[in-house]
């Protein structure tokens, strides 16, 4: 069976599709793999086999992550750059065309945010699965967020796109495409459960698995870790959205060094002199961080609330300070709160005492403990790749 998968070109949009890609090389498939940006040196250091091909259109233009932070709170223009990405629809549809065409998978696997995989599986008459790496569409029905809105309020545009395509057929929740065949999503009832979404149509299956190395493993100074509970401070920032310098320190100079280790990953900033002099000398920064390994100790992690770091504390049972900055960062922290693993703070406002009293809130073997551990339980009675993997055998 030849399996292709449509991806988006960042970390969070990648990674989960690692562990999924692994079991289906296993059992003797051969995957390609479609994206904006290529992963193909992390999938061979992480010793899985695929085909890649290069999206041919042009990326948007690239700012730093701290940069991207500040601009998707400007709602005017998140509008406008999620327009950006609809215009690109109808290029993507034929550079993804060009690739079924090359390697005639039997089955597609859609990032759901990927319409064109989609619209591309449809006209092909190949068998499609949905397989989306956020939270999205778990939205709870009471609860609203600006971020989230500005894209559902493009509903009307992407139905024109998908019409001028041919694309009748095909439905849609906000801005993700859904799979007349297999839609997933990687979490259980434990954490999200379904009766406060108008999600109907996903099957949950637990979080995303590597099933072995990553291929983004770096080296770390273990040595320099103390007894103390262990503070990861994870800034984001790989592609996407980051925590400026001052955030930064500000939640580094809040955490009493008496009370835990703490660890910095942050990126480019270690470029930053200004940044690297002013960080407290007992915290230990590092560009990047092996986070799994990081999280399998950590007491309490410090995140803006992407989704792979936010399932990978909850599948080691480490509750979470959730500052969310922007795009789905906003839902994950909002689930983190209603499912009592952890406590959200606003980035822009948070106080040196509301950073403080969350961590050690969270240090303490209490409520937020206990609902961690409950839904770690869950995680780790779940495999999503195997699951997953059986879906497009199943389609093929």
């Amino acid at each position: 069976m030849k399996i292709l998968f449509t991806l988006l070109g960042e970390v969070g949009h990648v990674n989960p599709f690692v562990g999924i890609a692994r079991a289906l090389v296993a059992n003797g498939h051969e995957v390609a793999v479609h994206s904006t940006r290529s992963f193909e040196s992390q999938f061979a250091r992480a010793g899985v086999r695929a085909r890649w091909y290069r999206d041919g259109v042009a990326d948007a233009p690239v700012a730093s992550p701290q940069q991207m932070a500040a601009r998707m709170r400007n709602l005017r223009w998140l509008r406008g750059w999620y327009e950006l990405a609809l215009r690109t629809l109808p290029a993507s549809v034929q550079t993804i065309r060009s690739t079924v065409r090359d390697f005639r998978p039997d089955v597609i696997c859609v990032d759901p945010l990927i319409a064109a995989g989609a619209i591309v599986a449809e006209s092909e008459k190949i068998p499609w699965a949905a397989v989306t790496p956020v939270l999205s569409t778990l939205r709870p029905t009471d609860w609203s967020c600006p971020f989230l809105d500005v894209a559902v309020s493009l509903a009307p545009r992407m139905r024109e796109l998908l019409d001028a395509q041919g694309a009748h057929g095909i439905v849609f929740e906000g801005v993700d495409v859904v799979s007349p065949s297999f839609n997933s999503v990687f979490t259980t009832e434990a954490f999200a459960p379904r009766a406060q979404t108008a999600n109907t149509h996903s099957t949950y299956v637990g979080p995303a698995r590597s099933g072995g190395p990553r291929g983004d493993e770096p080296e770390f100074p273990w040595e320099r870790l103390h007894e103390r509970p262990l503070v990861y401070v994870a800034s984001g920032g790989g592609q996407s959205l980051s925590f400026d310098p001052a955030s930064v320190l500000r939640i580094a100079r809040a955490i009493p060094e008496s009370a835990a280790s703490i660890v910095l990953a942050v990126h480019h900033l270690v470029d930053d002199a200004g940044f690297m002099s002013a960080v407290p000398p007992h915290c230990i920064v590092t560009r990047y961080a092996p986070q799994l390994r990081l999280l399998d100790r950590a007491a309490v992690a410090v995140t803006h609330g992407g989704i792979n770091t936010v399932n990978e504390c909850l599948e080691r049972g480490c509750p979470m300070i959730v500052m969310p900055l922007g795009k789905e960062q906003p839902l994950q922290a909002e689930l983190v709160r209603r499912a009592g693993a952890g406590t959200t703070l606003d980035p822009m406002s948070f106080t040196d005492e509301e950073c403080r009293d969350s961590v050690l809130a969270m240090i303490a073997d209490g409520p937020y403990r206990e609902r961690a551990r409950i839904i770690r339980d869950s995680y780790r009675a779940t495999d999503s790749s195997a699951v997953v993997c059986a879906a497009l055998e199943r389609l093929a």
